[in-house]
């Protein structure tokens, strides 16, 4: 009986350990539990789906929201709906995980009550993005890939900030969100942070919400020096109570593809950069 034993804990050993459950906290708190890696997985959100490719789990994917468009590999994966979710669909795939955003919780608990796992992704700051990234690399087995994602993008916020060393003041920075009604990125969010690391002040940093109206006044009183714009064309100039603005007195308003904001993912990184040539006037 002993050599039995003693046979059984050497496979054991070498067979590199008895697998235990992988348990994670999503971003709403919530302990998930899984016994096997996932070998089929939906994303309800544009970031995620971009997390995922990122991982190199695009064989895993399964199905991805009506929004998911990048890479352009997502293109091709089945949909499942947007703030419409459909059930069937995902049922139909058999997923192991479910990702979605927060804000979700009635479809949220219908999957469950499916017998769906689901995880929550609702990253607030950048931080949180990188928290995010290392917690889904964990669930889903990639966290070398994870840790690689991760590094590669400390090292270009890092380069950021030395590149901010060159400014001698701290621009007024406005970003626009929305503009009807006006709306903006209040404290506590990745587009304030992007700001922040890119040298700029956002003006609206005072809020007491995170995505919030901002009023026409509010803007003209505190003068941004550069607007950030997901359009591309010139309505911001077309705004006369806008005229005497420093930054469209100056021309001083850059259109940043909004995928690159406000998608929580690996491209904030590059609407990072994208701020910072804004800012120091090197847009390309």
């Amino acid at each position: 009986m002993k050599k039995m034993l003693m046979l059984i804990v050497v496979l054991v050993i070498a067979m590199g350990g008895i697998a235990q459950a992988e348990t994670v906290v999503d971003d709403m708190g919530r302990e998930i539990v899984l016994n096997d890696t996932p070998q089929r997985v939906i994303s309800l959100a544009p970031a995620v789906t971009e997390i995922l490719f990122a991982l190199e789990l695009e064989q895993e994917i399964v199905g991805v929201s009506n929004h998911c468009d990048y890479p352009e590999a997502a293109l091709e994966k089945p949909k499942v709906g947007d703030i419409n979710v459909d059930f069937e669909a995902i049922v139909e795939k058999e997923p192991d995980l479910v990702f979605m955003p927060a804000g979700m919780e009635d479809d949220r608990e219908r999957i469950e009550e499916l017998g769906f796992k689901v995880a929550v992704v609702d990253p607030k700051t950048i931080d949180e993005i990188l928290k995010s990234i290392e917690w889904i690399g964990k669930i889903t087995g990639r966290e070398t890939e994870s840790q690689e994602l991760i590094s590669g993008m400390e090292t270009e916020i890092e380069r950021v900030r030395e590149k901010t060393q060159e400014l001698e003041t701290t621009p007024r920075v406005y970003y626009e969100v929305w503009d009807d009604p006006l709306m903006t990125a209040g404290p506590n969010t990745f587009v304030h942070d992007i700001i922040k690391i890119a040298g700029g002040e956002n003006i609206a940093g005072n809020l007491q919400q995170e995505w919030a109206p901002y009023s026409v006044e509010d803007v003209i009183a505190n003068d941004p020096e550069v607007i950030i714009v997901p359009w591309e064309d010139d309505r911001v100039f077309q705004r006369e109570e806008w005229s005497d603005i420093s930054a469209v007195r100056n021309e001083r308003v850059y259109f940043v593809d909004p995928d690159l904001m406000v998608r929580p993912g690996p491209r904030i990184i590059q609407g990072l950069e994208k701020v910072l040539e804004a800012i120091l006037g090197e847009v390309k």
